[in-house]
């Protein structure tokens, strides 16, 4: 299949580019800085830059049959909790990308949503519930979600939104808890936790949202599918996994906190694994040994 992978310099993208040239797929990546493709793919994949205007994506989409959306405005931390002008620009791109798609005829659209379209006080999440965006950023991709699904119902594209958990591998951006805690476990240098470390979120292996976004692409319909695990990790399991399996056993402290625990979200994935054939794969020592090979 001819694929066009957008936000592909990203982390989850290049773990799946990598994974789709495997599959023998024709890949397209777009994005706004050209040399930053070529420098990461170089002739693995078709490479073109885009301002993701509806005449550039018009022109980029033609005779694709799958586009893959990642691209996506992050929360910061000077994002405005109440100001969803913020990320208007995601809101624009996925107009113009569905837009584009419907009128090359496309066969599907697979956009990446996320678990904060959720109301993060509620304890297990199904796709059914009603929605209370747990952040402004959350509003921004319910707001996607909801207008993917009227467009998928008012044409003939197939839309499919996968709302992700929180996602962790090789390769993520500095300064998050798994890429902290490696970086120091290498280092053998000492896990700080601050209080008891009994705070949980929810994790899934980049690998199993690469394999989610495969499944989704031989799947001949749209719809909305929670991808993560069914488990919470608290950073307490996290440091010693990550100690275990880097060679740093012991080497935590605890530091006095003021801050009080916070029990994560749980997202079902019962209809990914009905519908779409998905489950994940990657336990959290597993995914960690999986790591330590590009480490």
């Amino acid at each position: 299949m001819k694929i066009l992978i957008t936000g592909a310099s990203g982390f989850l993208g290049r773990h799946l580019v990598r994974e789709l040239l495997v599959d023998n797929h024709e890949i397209i990546v777009i994005g706004r800085s050209k040399l930053n493709l070529q420098s990461i793919f170089y002739d693995l994949a078709c490479v073109f830059e885009t301002d993701y205007s509806l005449e550039s994506l018009q022109n980029l989409t033609k005779d694709v049959d799958i586009i893959i959306h990642l691209a996506s405005k992050l929360l910061s931390r000077d994002s405005h909790n109440l100001m969803i002008s913020d990320f208007f620009t995601n809101i624009q791109i996925l107009e113009n990308i569905l837009i584009a798609a419907e009128s090359n005829k496309v066969k599907k659209v697979i956009q990446t949503s996320s678990i904060s379209t959720y109301n993060s006080s509620v304890d297990h999440i199904t796709e059914n519930m009603s929605l209370a965006p747990s952040n402004i950023y959350g509003l921004s991709k319910l707001f996607n979600d909801i207008y993917a699904d009227y467009v998928s119902e008012k044409s003939n594209l197939k839309v499919i939104n996968l709302r992700l958990a929180r996602l962790f591998g090789y390769g993520e951006r500095e300064g998050l808890v798994f890429s902290n805690y490696i970086k120091l476990a290498k280092e053998k240098k000492t896990l700080e936790i601050h209080g008891d470390g009994s705070s949980t979120i929810e994790y899934v292996y980049v690998l199993d949202v690469v394999d989610a976004i495969k499944k989704s692409i031989i799947y001949n319909n749209s719809g909305t599918f929670n991808i993560g695990t069914g488990k919470l990790l608290s950073i307490k399991n996290i440091a010693e996994a990550v100690n275990k399996v880097f060679d740093n056993i012991g080497n935590i402290r605890f530091v006095e906190s003021n801050r009080n625990s916070i029990q994560g979200t749980l997202m079902s994935s019962e209809k990914a694994e009905k519908i779409l054939d998905w489950k994940p794969t990657w336990d959290l020592e597993t995914a960690l040994k999986d790591i330590l090979k590009y480490s």
